[in-house]
């Protein structure tokens, strides 16, 4: 049960499994879905929405993606999600199966809480090359006493994305590149979450993805990732296999 969760945030946060993220929306009336990705819907031509169907239950989600009217050779898009995880956080807090953070009389019941993330996008196609650059901030909004930090869960990949809620605020910047040579993509990125202000502060993600488009509709992908994380009982690297199934229809 404890694994079935992890994997439940992690999918949430579009963590260790998420592709390529461009300004590039998918097709009005078109759908995507990944064992690891949320489920995504061309509303249309210029807005995508998506959310992580297998986590909404623990932890509601939504995201909202549109392509900007601005001309040139560069393509923008504004990215916005909205993550309600209050129901994960008080899920987690229990003794026996499903427990993560033990109950403790002298910690507040996890308060009803939302996060906000913003990100302006940029991509510029060269040929069979796809660059694709990111910046964004969150912010948290909670309802009653503040989150308590012994509830942490310091979980590579997780544990930034949480932190918004500890400290109220994250910024993250991102680089994708992209390279088709026929029905294979080769897809390295580095993502950077920063948390001003809070005792550990700075986390680093890259991954190396080669990717088969086995056909229009169905592609496997498989990879590896490195984490490079500050947690209360210190720096470290963690290194994390990757796969995913996807399917368009």
């Amino acid at each position: 049960m404890k694994k079935i969760i992890l994997i439940a945030i992690t999918l949430t946060y579009l963590s260790a499994f998420s592709m390529t993220e461009s300004a590039h929306t998918i097709e009005k009336g078109k759908y995507e879905i990944g064992l690891f990705q949320p489920l995504k819907y061309g509303y249309s031509e210029t807005l995508e929405i998506s959310t992580h169907p297998i986590s909404f239950f623990l932890m509601p989600n939504i995201t909202f993606k549109r392509m900007l009217p601005w001309g040139g050779d560069i393509q923008f898009a504004s990215k916005h999600s909205v993550y309600y995880p209050t129901l994960l956080l008080r899920t987690l807090t229990r003794e026996g199966t499903g427990g993560f953070i033990a109950p403790d009389p002298t910690i507040p019941e996890v308060p009803h809480m939302f996060s906000v993330s913003n990100e302006l996008i940029a991509t510029k196609t060269i040929s069979s090359l796809i660059v694709s650059g990111k910046v964004g901030f969150a912010i948290a909004v909670t309802f009653g006493d503040d989150l308590d930090s012994r509830t942490e869960i310091e979980f590579p990949t997780i544990y930034p994305r949480l932190g918004v809620y500890y400290n109220g605020n994250v910024v993250n910047m991102g680089l994708d590149i992209r390279k088709n040579f026929g029905k294979f993509d080769i897809l390295v990125d580095g993502d950077v979450f920063l948390l001003p202000g809070y005792k550990n502060d700075f986390f680093f993600e890259h991954k190396g993805m080669l990717i088969w488009n086995a056909t229009n509709s169905f592609q496997i992908s498989t990879g590896a990732k490195a984490i490079y994380g500050e947690y209360t009982g210190g720096n470290k690297w963690d290194l994390t296999g990757l796969f995913d199934f996807v399917w368009r229809w």
